[in-house]
């Protein structure tokens, strides 16, 4: 009776062993880390890839939130999670849950200790949604997209390719400019692709992503106030969580094509709108069928109508194959409220042509930034979707992210 009883305490502790082992295994590693930019690979389903992120960004997960999220509610930041997980409120899908709980249990396995939940997580990747619905005075973030193809690249390098180049300009707070991450995602999921986030540690969620297949999707906040206020119990998905399953999600609305109308039937999955004003742009190869698949300008709102989409036939005054946007409602009501970026965009493009890599990062630079205004140019991001090709520079040393050196990262040898 005593070898039994030794056997079973032997087994269950071989079991205990290996089901720690099992938990303990880390889907990832660091791929890249230049001054405040860190770049990380994970692989594997939600939880596995959500265990790696937290055991490989730990601490810049905690700071980002403590920091950042949590000072922008201030002394509201209880309420603010209350609101979050309101029933009726946000739905958030099984997937990030999981992901979020695998985040929490590898930033404990690498040893973190301080309190912290996946309710945290979660909202450091809706802290705007939040806010709207919180009626919270939200912080001027501004952002800006341009986006060229067809007739506008042809007769350089690029031979009339599709190409993106996107800012994110919000105020150069420490907890932000300290926490730059790239996270190069390889699910195991049968109906996912590979993938890359662009934004900051603990935010799950999507500012700016793009995918193997060369969709991209790049969110801006819409701040010209003519969307009208959000409402309780309305089940909105938060935006930048909708825009995940855009880029993540193997050809969402399943018509054959990986392409931008993917970015829109993923954001039409929030029927009642979003829980603030938001601007989505999206961009996919050029050797699609038109125009109306290669670049989308998306302007949503908590009001109808909820989902406005332009594309290049929209009267933009911006000339050829080129598409921009910034902050303000343009197709929405068809207001047509061009801000100051918008109009110097027109003023300077002339014909709209024969941009390449350079001019275009340059063209951007000069003329669609708007540090001069108030915020901070923390990144300034390029996508070539049919070489797929990323160039990301960040804010550092408290120079502007586009007066700085861009990392390039080849997507066919990372995902």
């Amino acid at each position: 009776m005593k070898k039994i009883l030794i056997l079973i305490i032997l087994l269950v502790f071989t079991i205990a062993g290996f089901t720690r082992s099992v938990k303990r295994t880390v889907n990832g590693n660091v791929i890249k880390t230049a001054n405040n930019l860190k770049a990380i690979k994970v692989w594997g389903n939600h939880y596995e890839r959500g265990y790696a992120y937290g055991y490989l960004l730990a601490d810049k997960i905690y700071d980002l939130s403590k920091n950042y999220i949590q000072k922008y509610f201030g002394d509201k930041y209880n309420k603010a999670k209350e609101l979050f997980i309101a029933k009726g409120n946000f739905i958030i899908s099984k997937e990030y849950l999981k992901e979020a709980e695998g985040i929490i249990a590898g930033m404990k396995y690498s040893g973190f200790k301080k309190e912290f939940d996946k309710i945290d997580i979660l909202l450091t990747g809706a802290f705007l949604d939040v806010s709207g619905l919180g009626k919270s005075n939200m912080k001027k973030l501004g952002c800006s997209s341009f986006i060229s193809w067809g007739e506008a690249t042809k007769g350089t390098e690029l031979d009339g390719k599709t190409i993106i180049t996107r800012h994110l300009d919000w105020g150069a707070s420490p907890a932000i400019i300290n926490n730059f991450v790239i996270v190069f995602h390889v699910p195991s999921e049968k109906d996912e692709q590979a993938w890359v986030n662009i934004g900051f540690a603990g935010m799950i969620s999507t500012l700016s992503a793009v995918n193997i297949n060369g969709v991209g999707a790049f969110a801006h906040v819409l701040i010209d106030k003519k969307h009208g206020e959000a409402k309780n119990g309305k089940n909105y998905i938060p935006i930048w969580y909708a825009q995940r399953s855009s880029i993540e999600k193997n050809d969402i609305n399943q018509d054959g094509i990986n392409n931008v109308l993917d970015v829109r039937d993923a954001l039409l999955e929030s029927k009642n709108g979003f829980g603030d004003g938001f601007v989505i742009s999206a961009a996919a190869p050029s050797v699609l069928k038109d125009s109306t698949q290669i670049a989308m300008i998306a302007e949503l709102a908590p009001t109808k109508p909820y989902h406005t989409f332009r594309s290049n036939s929209f009267n933009k005054k911006i000339p050829g194959d080129n598409l921009y946007s910034a902050n303000n409602e343009i197709g929405r009501n068809k207001s047509m409220n061009y801000c100051d970026r918008y109009n110097t965009v027109i003023k300077n493009i002339g014909e709209g042509k024969s941009f390449n890599q350079k001019s275009h990062w340059e063209f951007a630079k000069q003329y669609s930034n708007c540090s001069k205004l108030g915020w901070d140019n923390l990144y300034l991001i390029q996508f070539i979707p049919e070489n797929n090709i990323l160039k990301v520079s960040v804010y550092e040393d408290k120079k502007q992210a586009y007066d700085n050196k861009p990392e390039i990262f080849d997507l066919k040898k990372l995902l």
